[in-house]
């Protein structure tokens, strides 16, 4: 059936496209006409007409377009403003800059009141042509005579938020690679026809982007199916999800950028990275910032330290310690780690077994690796017996490099007994001591000893105490028997003690040691 509205070129309109498009200098279109028709009634427009039947409104086209889905189609718009009126409209033309008349169409009868009338509107009419080339058609409107209808203002709002970085949100985002078609369920949401989804993962990158679910195949959404609108930066909230619910994504692919070609990659900016909430010693970090994992570890080894009181198999600086072995002069201990090298400085400390009694006792960590060397005081000045602390005291040795030799800082590391220490009283010993018998300080610590003699001759006597050998302490009698004399003097740890006859006859009174 025949429409019944319609529009059709005039056979000057025919003639005019016909030579734009021979010769390539396009029609410029500019106005529109309304009329009320042949003598107020509905018309056939025929192809011969150069005029509307009976013109009552002439203005400026205010859009003119080709139409988005029909190429062929150029879309000629006319607002009619609110304080024009008065009259129907049953008849449209469309005019070239010339004034010619280039189509006219029959227009379903509508009336233009005014204020006065006692109502008011703007009346947008709309006027379509077919035509086999629009590019001969220059498609220019004057701007300032343009009013905007509603629908282009939509349209037109709706164009440059598609273009914005801010997208709609989707409900929900891809974890991994997925079908575009049917009605699935990602990330735990069952999804419905119509929900929008932030695909990020798929094997060909150039798929990824924002799309709308459908039962059959999915299409990109409005606001990011082209180009202009899928631009470097552009962010997408997820609105559920197990994983990505409640999180911001950002396209990081660098311009230009060709959709359906170009790859398309998408980083989470913020949300929940999987982290249980809680207090962590060791996290890991992503390029953003953001913690992705976290950990309490317990073991050095967890902390990823792996220099720790040992570089390169020595321990320079650190404070290891193990227990004496092999014998007084030939200490011997064993370390963990095991030390595989000296360095100058390197500082150890031994719980001494016994007292030393050479004058250069060796020491060697971890037998078998590092050669035995001397033992010397500061500046390699030789040992004397008992230098070493006895069991249980604790010394400490330090490798110098320029003497090949290991110092004795402290025989005790500062806890080494005094005179007394440990003892509240003296010890009565004269029953296991004799004149002229060598006695050995085995006791770890400065031993006091005082030793009371009485004499037995009637002519001169003395005795003499000797401490290492030396004599510290001397007593003389030049008269008659039974008188008294006291020797005392203080034996190191180590050191031998003696007291002997010098004259005479003598017997031992007290012996005491502290």
């Amino acid at each position: 059936m025949a429409n019944e509205f319609f529009t059709i070129l005039t056979a000057t309109g025919r003639n005019k496209l016909a030579a734009a498009t021979a010769t390539g200098a396009p029609l410029t279109l500019t106005q529109m006409a309304v009329g009320d028709g042949d003598n107020g009634a509905y018309y056939s427009p025929a192809e011969a007409q150069t005029a509307l039947k009976h013109e009552v409104w002439r203005g400026a086209i205010n859009h003119l377009a080709v139409d988005a889905n029909n190429p062929n189609w150029i879309v000629a718009e006319l607002v009619i403003p609110d304080n024009v009126g008065g009259f129907y409209i049953r008849e449209v033309g469309l005019f070239d800059s010339t004034g010619a008349m280039i189509a006219v169409g029959k227009f379903p009868e509508s009336y233009k009141p005014t204020l006065a009338a006692g109502s008011n509107k703007q009346l947008y009419v709309r006027m379509i042509l077919e035509v086999a080339n629009t590019s001969a058609v220059t498609l220019l409107v004057d701007p300032s005579v343009v009013l905007a209808t509603r629908q282009y203002c939509d349209d037109k709002v709706a164009a440059e938020i598609n273009k914005l970085d801010g997208k709609q949100s989707v409900r929900v985002a891809t974890t991994a690679a997925i079908a575009l078609s049917g009605l699935l369920t990602i990330d735990g949401v069952v999804l419905a026809a119509g929900d929008r989804v932030l695909v990020k993962n798929q094997a060909a990158a150039a798929d990824n982007g924002i799309y709308v679910v459908a039962a059959g195949n999915w299409m990109r959404a409005a606001d990011a199916d082209a180009a202009i609108e899928v631009t470097p930066g552009m962010f997408v909230s997820v609105e559920q999800g197990t994983a990505n619910a409640d999180s911001v994504w950002q396209l990081v692919t660098d311009a230009p950028i060709t959709l359906g070609v170009t790859g398309l990659v998408f980083e989470m900016v913020d949300g929940k990275t999987g982290v249980v909430a809680g207090t962590y010693r060791s996290v890991t970090v992503n390029q953003r910032g953001q913690v992705t994992g976290g950990t309490n570890p317990t073991t050095i080894a967890g902390y990823g330290i792996t220099d720790a009181a040992s570089q390169a198999g020595s321990q320079q600086n650190a404070y290891s310690v193990a227990n004496a072995a092999g014998t007084a002069d030939a200490i011997t201990a064993a370390f963990a780690p095991a030390i595989t090298a000296l360095t100058n400085g390197m500082t150890l400390y031994v719980r001494a077994a016994s007292a030393n009694t050479a004058a250069a006792p060796t020491f060697t960590p971890n037998s078998g690796t590092i050669a035995a060397k001397n033992i010397v005081k500061g500046n390699g000045v030789a040992l004397v017996a008992g230098d070493i602390a006895g069991a249980g005291y604790w010394i400490e040795l330090q490798y110098d490099a320029t003497l090949d030799k290991w110092v004795l800082l402290n025989p005790a590391r500062g806890v080494n007994p005094g005179v007394a220490s440990g003892q509240s009283s003296y010890t009565g010993v004269a029953g296991s001591r004799a004149i002229g018998t060598i006695y050995t300080n085995t006791t770890g610590r400065p031993l006091h000893v005082a030793v009371t003699i009485q004499t037995q001759a009637v002519a001169q006597s003395g005795c003499r105490l000797l401490i290492g050998g030396a004599e510290v302490a001397q007593f003389y009698s030049p008269v008659a028997a039974n008188m008294f004399g006291f020797l005392q003097g203080i034996v190191p740890p180590g050191a031998t003690y003696q007291v002997t006859q010098a004259s005479g006859t003598n017997t031992l009174a007290l012996w005491q040691e502290l």
